[in-house]
């Protein structure tokens, strides 16, 4: 059972990343307070995208470097399986067909940030890129 005593996430939808092994899976779909389940495939860490065009990059404090010196921003590559993929793009208002063979960019995010002696919710982005536009990097 999780439980946030703290209230920093009641205010979040967020999601809960397990990494079961095999036998864990079947108990963890059966339990009841499950909402939605799916499978999500994440390529590993020494293979995320470096994203090096800083006009793309919001977030430039967070910025990373590689071992030329050079900086760049990771970008995580995660992939659903199709089911999971076209209720996604449903959900976001997107024809499934048109993007079937593309992918969707998640870079938006919430974060609290105290103003005034309060938490207020604040919403960023992490890159520049706007529909449409092609995605360049190198996986390391």
């Amino acid at each position: 059972m999780f439980e946030f005593s703290s209230g920093y996430y009641e205010d979040y939808e967020y999601n809960i990343k397990l990494i079961p092994n095999t036998d864990d899976i079947s108990s963890i779909m059966a339990l009841e307070d499950i909402d939605e389940y799916y499978f999500l495939y994440e390529v590993k860490p020494q293979d995320y995208l470096r994203i090096y065009d800083r006009s793309k990059i919001a977030q430039i404090n967070d910025l990373q470097e590689d071992s030329e010196g050079n900086t760049h921003m990771n970008l995580v590559i995660l992939g659903l399986d199709d089911t999971t993929f076209r209720k996604y793009a449903k959900k976001i208002g997107e024809n499934y067909d048109k993007i079937k063979d593309k992918g969707i960019l998640i870079d938006d995010y919430e974060y609290l940030e105290e103003v005034d002696g309060e938490r207020v919710k604040q919403e960023s982005r992490i890159y520049k890129y706007k529909v449409g536009d092609t995605v360049s990097g190198k996986i390391r």
